[in-house]
């Protein structure tokens, strides 16, 4: 079993098998209404249920992300997020927490909350300054492969071979990341930024040849996605079944991070997966 490594509150955490991260939405009109909310105190308290869950990294963020979402200003997302992550460092988190965000005036924000973790969907495309600023602060960053933003990602997108295409992505990047001072990267294939269904699968069944090429653990996050609706037929309240099948499924093949919404059911996922072999550190 292949074991990573992060820094995180001055000490370097190690791990075998897929960290679960859950995520919290501090905002009206991300695509899965049970994972939202605007109320600080509500967030603060699915944090700390997903912390005893298990959770090993929670993923906190203020824009939603979803195709066809409209973006909002600096100062709206900052309004949204100000509040959990104040009652979130009260609360006396014990795990990592990740802020979602893709643009460096948040995260700068951010910072005095002890955030961990950067997780950039649009891969520094939309703000080259983002992961300079992870770099400076010693932060873990996340480079999402996308294709456009939340309104055109999901017009026709096109690859002569997406599999390809997102390696070749990864390849191109990282070492500019690690040229600018970073130390810890996840990679993130991107699933459903600017991919059909087929883009996806496809993605998803390659994850084997990812974790053969890059030395990086590879965050999957397909947790009710359109993905999962069209293949079972449900709607994002309906398909948890299909959710955990394809979690699975990334955990098998290579997953090194699985972000979720259900954190005990993916959780008893990774038990039932790696039964009988060596635990994290």
């Amino acid at each position: 079993m292949q074991t990573y490594q992060f820094r995180w509150n001055n000490s370097i955490v190690s791990f075998q098998r897929p960290l679960i991260m859950g995520v919290l939405n501090a905002t009206p009109d991300s695509f899965f209404a049970n994972s939202r909310s605007t109320d600080h105190q509500v967030l603060v308290q699915r944090a700390l249920a997903m912390q005893a869950a298990g959770a090993d990294v929670l993923d906190l963020g203020g824009i939603s992300t979803r195709p066809g979402a409209e973006e909002i200003s600096v100062d709206a997302e900052w309004e949204r997020l100000k509040g959990p992550l104040d009652a979130l460092a009260k609360a006396g988190l014990s795990i990592p927490l990740s802020l979602d965000t893709y643009r460096r005036p948040v995260a700068e924000k951010a910072l005095p909350y002890g955030i961990a973790i950067i997780n950039d969907v649009y891969g520094g495309t939309y703000d080259p300054e983002l992961p300079e600023l992870a770099a400076e602060h010693s932060l873990v960053y996340v480079l999402t492969h996308s294709q456009g933003t939340a309104q055109t990602m999901q017009v026709n997108p096109y690859y002569s071979d997406v599999v390809s295409e997102v390696m070749q992505f990864f390849s191109a990047k990282r070492q500019a990341l690690y040229d600018l001072g970073l130390h810890d990267l996840w990679l993130d294939p991107g699933f459903g930024f600017g991919k059909t269904m087929q883009h996806n699968y496809d993605l998803l069944r390659a994850l084997p040849y990812f974790r053969a090429l890059f030395p990086e653990p590879i965050l999957v996050g397909v947790s009710r996605k359109r993905m999962i609706q069209e293949a079972t037929g449900m709607g994002a309240d309906g398909c948890l079944p299909g959710t955990l099948a394809a979690q699975t499924l990334a955990m098998e093949w290579g997953a090194g991070i699985v972000r979720v919404h259900e954190v005990a059911e993916a959780v008893q996922c990774r038990s039932v997966c790696f039964a009988g072999l060596p635990t994290q550190h």
